[in-house]
C-alpha cells in the first residue's frame, strides 16, 4: 500500500468467526482494521461447532493456544464413529487415530464462546455494531462503505465476511445466489447428560449428530430431507423432532428432551455454486460469503 492508502483502515463487513479471525490476524500483522456488524448487540446464541486440525493450527497462530489446550483436554466417549439409527456401529473413529492422521487435535466449542474469545483479543474500538451495509464505492486509492442512515466510511480494502446471504457478494456478483441443498437441520445444546456415544446416527433420510462440549453440555444436530420452504409443524420443534426420530437409539430422544425447547434452531441448508474468483478491485469475499458449503464437509467454520 502507498502512504496515502495506509491512512485508511481495512474494513471488514461481518463479525462472525471469519471476520473476527481475519481482523485479529491483520492486527497482529500491523494493519489498522475496523469490523462492522449489522446487529445492534452481540447475543449469546448459536450452537456448537467442530474445529479440525487445520483450524486448530490457525487458532494457535492467533494466540488462542490456551483455549485449544483447554478444549482438547476434555474427555471424549470411547465410542466415536458412525451408527445405524438404533446404535449399531458402522465405522469406529478412534480419537487418537484421527489426531495422528490430521496432525493435531479436533476440538468442539460453543459458537458463542468461540466468538467471544476472538472478540476479547481484538484491539479496543475495532468492532462497530448496528451498521447495515448498503453499497460500496471504490476507486484507485480506496473504498467507501455506505451504510444505512447515510454514514460513509473510507477504507483501503473491504473484506466481505457477512455470511451466505452476503450483501458484499450481492454487490460484486448479483447472479450468485444460495441454492437449497435438499434438507433441513435442527441444532441444540443439551445439558446434564453424558452420551454413551458420539458421532452420527443414520437412517431413513435423516441423521442425528452428537458432539460433547465442555461444562457437561452436548451439542446435537438433526437433519431430514425436506422440500424447500417446508412449513414448521404447529406442535413446535421439540415435539416435531421427537416424532421424526421415534424408534432411534434412546440417546436421541434424551438429548432432545433435555434441551430447552425455545433454544432449538431450525435452518434450511444451502450452499453456493463455486465462483471462479471472489475479488473485484479492492473488495474481496471470505468464508461463507465466498464459498459456503453444506455441513457435511466438516469445514464450515474451519
Amino acid at each position: 500500500m502507498t502512504t496515502q492508502e495506509q491512512d485508511f483502515p481495512i474494513l471488514i463487513i461481518g463479525a462472525g468467526i471469519g471476520g473476527l479471525a481475519t481482523a485479529l490476524a491483520l492486527q497482529q500483522a500491523g494493519f489498522a482494521v475496523q469490523i462492522f456488524e449489522r446487529t445492534k448487540e452481540i447475543r449469546e446464541s448459536g450452537s456448537g461447532l467442530t474445529l479440525w486440525a487445520n483450524a486448530v493450527r490457525v487458532l494457535q497462530e492467533l494466540g488462542l493456544a490456551d483455549l485449544v489446550q483447554q478444549l482438547a483436554q476434555q474427555p471424549a466417549p470411547t465410542r466415536a464413529g458412525f451408527y445405524t439409527m438404533r446404535g449399531k456401529q458402522l465405522v469406529h473413529l478412534p480419537q487418537r487415530t484421527v489426531e495422528e492422521q490430521c496432525g493435531g487435535p479436533t476440538i468442539a466449542i460453543h459458537r458463542a464462546e468461540f466468538q467471544a474469545a476472538l472478540r476479547e483479543r481484538l484491539a479496543p474500538g475495532t468492532l462497530v455494531l448496528d451498521k447495515q451495509l448498503i453499497d460500496l464505492e471504490q476507486d484507485t486509492t480506496g473504498v467507501t462503505a455506505c451504510f444505512a442512515r447515510g454514514e460513509r466510511v473510507r477504507g483501503s480494502l473491504v473484506i466481505g465476511a457477512d455470511g451466505i446471504r452476503s450483501q458484499v457478494r450481492r454487490l460484486l456478483f448479483p447472479q450468485s445466489q444460495p441454492r437449497y441443498a435438499g434438507y433441513t437441520a435442527w441444532r441444540g445444546i443439551a445439558t446434564g447428560v453424558t452420551p454413551p456415544l458420539m458421532g452420527e446416527l443414520w437412517g431413513r433420510g435423516r441423521r442425528f449428530g452428537i458432539v460433547p462440549l465442555t461444562k457437561e453440555r452436548v451439542y446435537w444436530y438433526a437433519t431430514c430431507n425436506t422440500p424447500e420452504n417446508a412449513a414448521e409443524r404447529p406442535q413446535g420443534r421439540q415435539k416435531e423432532l421427537l416424532d421424526l426420530f421415534k424408534g432411534w437409539h434412546p440417546v436421541v430422544s434424551t438429548l432432545i428432551n433435555v434441551t430447552e425447547a425455545s433454544t432449538i434452531l431450525r435452518n434450511e441448508i444451502s450452499d453456493l455454486q463455486p465462483l471462479t474468483y471472489w475479488s473485484k478491485g479492492r473488495v474481496t469475499l471470505l468464508g461463507d460469503a465466498a464459498h459456503a458449503m453444506t455441513p457435511n464437509m466438516g469445514q464450515g467454520a474451519c
